[in-house]
């Protein structure tokens, strides 16, 4: 009897200690979500850390409510973060505990929120949807407070579609009905947005006026980081009128307010913002606005501010072809980006220890009912916190090396990329160096030496009529020279030609090769050439290479092949340049690897990789040579 009684009185015990534990956990549940949508402007990884662990207590203890308005934010947070689907994935849940608990409010803050998930992810149409529904889930239980934000969302969406007139149609239902319920942050709020509608538009002076009411509301609520916004918004617009002065002086405004309040988001904001009025004016220093800006968004402010900074940062550099600060600020970039995912991770490592955690009370509360000793609980307990321990440090520890596998893949590809374009845009300043030295050069012999000799024959016609004695010899010396001269004129002219030929340029490159091949004489060398699909013609650095090729292995026909015939073939559809050029000459050993090392061949074959196409060679000796071109058609 004494063994039952304290049985029973232990029971007892450990059943207010239980319930105690849950009022515990439900006042502590409820405080960390404060505390996150405290946070929630400020510092959205913090947010998102005490969301979650408010969640794990919600859903321990099996506080509905709770759980659903915290999955609620977890999709606005992820949102945030562009992850779309795990947004989504919360906001659903948090839309199931709406029904089931048929809260009529969470439900139209889980569409609304919806709606913006939609709109961040570019499917308006379906962002459209959810605010109406929103909209009318409000308007049926008689609440109107949060309609005119949802008009101001669907405004958004419209804006986003290329609808100026709808968006201001929906603007306006949003600004009636802050009006009715006398919300001037709303009000100010789609002032703003007209003026960012009007700015698109070029409509300035609208615009300015816009932004300037939404100034003046701001101001008289005291509302500084909305007066800081609003100043920042004018400064951006002046940069764009090149109203330079103005811009700066609203900027340096919006500098001030924003220390005033410690807002180091709204300093990142202002340094880019002077970092865009310098590059307007061309001031090469605006890189080091932009290095403040980082600096600013890398103390305390919010990853994605950090995130779109670098990508900023690292295409500066890459203007000023600082390849190694563009490739640090990318690597930054991305690593931001992956910071992101090791907090899903850690975070789905906390929703299964949350599901074990529930468990293990069911567990123990079946062992209470089954067993007789206290003893016998708790070795139970032990064993399995031990194995729930265990298993989310294992899971823990795959998730994390996967993670980390995929990150220097993820870093190596980029490095391997940034080589190729760098490589890419190597090639191409050489061939369009090369093809202004021609240009140049081309225009020298014409303008200049041609120019010269002309004058010289001229000179000379003058010097035989007047001045020249009228002796056989002298006749005969005097016609040689002249010979000379026009031979030279003719020279030089044909030499100008051929290094930037007129027909490439004004009539493309079909013209220019006949025309190349027509100075070529048949006894020396036949040469037949057909095209197909080439009429409709080709981007100018593609005919240039294409010209550049053919004349170089023309010219080694000429030079090296001893043949009498040539075939030339382009082909050219949707896909593919086709070019063949094939000699019946003496050809050569492909495999005698001596033959490729010439200047003119490795130019030709890296002028065509350039195009990312590729070069075949078949020949062997005594049966002639066919070189073969592949080229995409992009």
């Amino acid at each position: 009897m004494r063994k039952l009684f304290i049985t029973l009185l232990l029971i007892s015990r450990f059943i207010q200690l239980f319930a105690q534990d849950a009022i515990n956990d439900s006042v502590s549940a409820a405080t960390k979500f404060t505390e996150a949508k405290g946070l929630f402007y400020s510092d959205r990884t913090a947010c998102l850390n005490k969301a979650l662990a408010a969640l794990e207590i919600a859903d321990r203890i099996n506080n509905k409510p709770l759980e659903g308005n915290i999955n609620n934010l977890l999709g606005i947070l992820y949102s945030y973060q562009a992850k779309y689907d795990l947004s989504l994935n919360y906001l659903n849940k948090a839309l199931v505990f709406a029904n089931t608990l048929n809260d009529n409010t969470l439900k139209s803050k889980v569409y609304t929120n919806i709606g913006l998930n939609y709109m961040q992810q570019g499917d308006q149409l379906k962002a459209i949807d959810a605010s109406l529904k929103a909209v009318e889930i409000l308007e049926a239980i008689g609440k109107t407070d949060g309609v005119g934000s949802i008009y101001a969302n669907i405004s958004n969406s419209y804006y986003a579609l290329k609808m100026p007139d709808k968006a201001l149609e929906y603007d306006g239902y949003a600004l009636k009905n802050f009006q009715q319920t006398n919300q001037q942050t709303g009000i100010a709020n789609v002032y703003n947005s007209y003026g960012v509608i009007f700015s698109d538009q070029k409509q300035h002076q609208k615009a300015l006026e816009y932004y300037s009411k939404s100034l003046k509301i701001k101001q008289a609520l005291n509302d500084f980081t909305g007066v800081a916004n609003s100043l920042l918004n004018i400064g951006a617009l002046y940069i764009d009128t090149r109203s330079y002065q103005k811009s700066l002086e609203n900027l340096k405004k919006a500098k001030v307010l924003f220390e005033k309040n410690k807002d180091p988001k709204g300093l990142a904001e202002v340094a880019q913002e002077m970092a865009n009025l310098k590059s307007a004016m061309k001031d090469t220093t605006d890189v080091l606005d932009s290095q403040k800006a980082y600096d600013y968004a890398k103390k305390n402010t919010t990853i994605e501010q950090q995130r779109d900074i670098a990508f900023d940062l690292a295409g500066k550099y890459r203007d000023r072809k600082d390849y190694r600060n563009s490739l640090k600020y990318y690597a930054i970039y991305d690593s931001l980006k992956d910071i992101s995912q090791s907090t899903i991770m850690l975070k789905q490592a906390n929703e299964l220890e949350a599901r074990y955690q529930n468990e293990k009370k069911k567990q123990q509360i079946r062992l209470l009912n089954e067993q007789t000793t206290v003893q016998q609980l708790q070795l139970s307990q032990k064993n399995m916190i031990l194995l729930i321990i265990g298993g989310v440090f294992l899971l823990f520890l795959v998730i994390s090396y996967q993670f980390y596998n995929r990150y220097k893949l993820k870093q190596a590809a980029v490095l391997r990329n940034e080589v190729l374009r760098q490589q890419e845009l190597a090639t191409k300043g050489i061939i369009q160096a090369e093809e202004r030295e021609r240009k140049r050069i081309a225009g020298e012999l014409h303008d200049g030496v041609g120019q010269l000799f002309t004058t010289v024959k001229m000179n000379m016609e003058i010097l035989m009529e007047r001045y020249l004695i009228r002796q056989p010899a002298a006749d005969i010396l005097a016609e040689k020279t002249m010979a000379l001269v026009d031979e030279s004129c003719a020279e030089v002219r044909s030499i100008a030609h051929q290094m930037m030929p007129n027909a490439l340029i004004k009539s493309g490159l079909v013209s220019a090769l006949r025309d190349f091949i027509n100075k070529i004489p048949a006894e020396k060398l036949k040469i037949s050439m057909e095209t197909t699909g080439i009429d409709m013609g080709l981007e100018n650095t593609t005919e240039t290479v294409l010209y550049r090729v053919i004349q170089e292995s023309v010219n080694n026909v000429i030079k090296h092949a001893e043949a009498t015939a040539l075939d030339i073939l382009l082909l050219c559809d949707k896909n593919e340049i086709t070019v063949s050029i094939e000699d019946n000459g003496k050809g050569f050993n492909t495999d005698d690897k001596n033959k490729f090392t010439g200047i003119g061949l490795k130019n030709m074959i890296s002028r065509v990789e350039y195009l990312k196409g590729s070069v075949d060679i078949s020949s062997s000796p005594g049966k002639g040579t066919l070189v073969a071109i592949f080229i995409p058609n992009n």
